[in-house]
């Protein structure tokens, strides 16, 4: 599964993308795993982890790193069209392996079709997309985009397997896969503000409870444009500050935004 290289794919590449690609690594030694499990148990059990691996990365890319690449990469809208669309190719080939029996023929055949898209997926972002995101940025945007990655907390939806193994987790460690869950969605940013940088004349867009913006623009006007581009992608709240810090305008963008500070 791993692409063929001299040296590790982690060298020479920016923060964001050496995450990435470790990332990409454990995907890829979740289906070594799961290709050489001797039992339909272990199938099962690897089957889980790489869905929840999946999901979870997915979600990831396309929250924080994706429409990063739509409003500052050069073509980034056509690197991203295409890398949505792998990205559902991928989601439908994943709920068709989570619903297959591990004994079964299909198995092989909806594993092997997963592993190709995922795959191709891979070698496109490492190669095409990762670099044209380390020519666009400067080190400061990255490092911002890494701590994105590693603070930002994601929930994965409900899956079959996750279901069938949730008493099994509870019984190993007392504590209920569930209210780890719903903690987890807890976490996650319900806003994003528009609004006056504290140190000079710019403007940030920052994520609710974030410790640095997502980003500083000179003017106000780019600043919510790029304000509006994000929080429609993350399907959270627009809130938009004067200089005084009254808020002048509020756009919802989820399905049930919570009223909160900047």
């Amino acid at each position: 599964m791993g692409l063929l290289s001299k040296k590790p794919r982690t060298d020479d590449v920016s923060d964001p993308a050496k995450l990435l690609v470790t990332e990409h690594e454990k995907v890829e030694r979740l289906f070594a795993e799961i290709e050489a499990a001797d039992s339909g148990n272990r199938r099962r059990s690897l089957v889980a982890q790489l869905d929840a691996e999946l999901s979870a990365h997915m979600a990831a890319e396309e929250t924080l790193l994706y429409p990063v690449i739509r409003a500052e990469v050069p073509d980034g809208d056509d690197l991203m069209d295409r890398a949505e669309a792998e990205h559902g190719q991928a989601k439908e080939a994943l709920a068709k392996l989570v619903s297959s029996d591990p004994g079964a023929a299909d198995f092989t055949k909806a594993l092997k079709a997963l592993k190709t898209l995922v795959k191709a997926h891979v070698k496109e972002e490492e190669k095409r997309v990762f670099p044209a995101v380390e020519d666009a940025l400067d080190g400061a945007r990255l490092a911002d985009i890494r701590a994105d990655l590693e603070q930002q907390k994601f929930t994965v939806p409900d899956r079959p397997l996750e279901a069938a193994t949730m008493k099994r987790s509870t019984r190993a460690t007392g504590r209920s896969t569930t209210t780890a869950r719903r903690r987890t969605a807890a976490s996650r940013p319900t806003s994003v503000w528009v609004q006056a940088h504290p140190k000079d004349s710019r403007w940030q867009v920052k994520r609710e409870g974030a410790s640095r913006a997502s980003r500083v623009f000179d003017t106000q006007r780019d600043a919510e444009q790029f304000g509006r581009t994000l929080a429609k992608r993350e399907r959270v709240e627009l809130v938009i500050a004067g200089r005084d810090g009254t808020i002048r305008k509020r756009d919802s963008y989820g399905n049930d935004p919570r009223r909160s500070k900047g």
